[in-house]
């Protein structure tokens, strides 16, 4: 009797689960405070600050760092590897490629609850994402409002196929170590070179440069009109 109950609560709690599996509707969320425990983010989400920003949104520069790293699309990160993180102690410079935030360099200070802010993706049934989409995604996951920090889009965001597992997600991580050639921007990234404004680098050889060219230049009309005097002469 005992076995025979049990029996129909197994395929019933079978097919809930299968049902709650192919059903993850396409969805943005970047949650605060007590949602923050319901959906498993890092208490740090709240309570930790990233300073040396300069303003920018921490997700925005997550998003730039990926887009300005000269990997191709085609490259694939595994579920729960890091695709890049911003921790204490790193400096780097940014292009302004992917949404006009520079040219500007950054250097953060050591992070007060350590630990770093990071972008992955996880559970991916194919085992990960190709930088391509996670590219797309994370560029439609900082446009939301108030996305400013931790969250996650759903890997079927656009092809809307409910049956499509999958999430990019930022979240604090303990450790903060690339690893499987993630994007650390810090040794990809390097600062701007100083432009042409700067007296004391660039601009200093610049100007130097172009005196010795007009000194030149002089030089050499003052010879054609020498040599024309000559001719005029004979």
């Amino acid at each position: 009797m005992t076995r025979a109950i049990l029996l129909p609560f197994a395929l019933v709690a079978a097919l809930a689960g299968s049902l709650v599996s192919a059903d993850r509707k396409p969805e943005i969320k970047c949650p605060g405070g007590l949602t923050n425990l319901v959906n498993g983010f890092d208490t740090r989400c709240d309570v930790a600050s990233i300073d040396g920003l300069q303003g920018r949104p921490a997700s925005q520069l997550l998003y730039e760092i990926i887009m300005e790293a000269p990997l191709p699309n085609s490259t694939f990160f595994a579920n729960n590897n890091h695709v890049t993180c911003l921790y204490g102690g790193a400096s780097f410079g940014l292009s302004g490629a992917g949404l006009g935030v520079g040219p500007v360099s950054f250097t953060i200070p050591p992070i007060k609850y350590g630990g770093a802010l990071c972008l992955y993706v996880t559970k991916v049934p194919q085992g990960g994402l190709d930088l391509g989409q996670i590219r797309n995604l994370t560029r439609t996951y900082i446009l939301k409002d108030g996305c400013d920090k931790c969250g996650f889009i759903t890997a079927n965001f656009f092809s809307r196929n409910v049956t499509q597992e999958g999430f990019v997600r930022l979240d604090w991580r303990d450790n903060a170590n690339c690893i499987e050639g993630c994007i650390d921007p810090a040794k990809d990234l390097v600062p701007e070179p100083a432009t042409s404004n700067n007296t004391n680098g660039t601009g200093a050889e610049d100007k130097k440069n172009s005196g010795e060219t007009l000194r030149s230049n002089w030089a050499q009309l003052g010879s054609l009109l020498l040599l024309s005097a000559m001719v005029l002469v004979y």
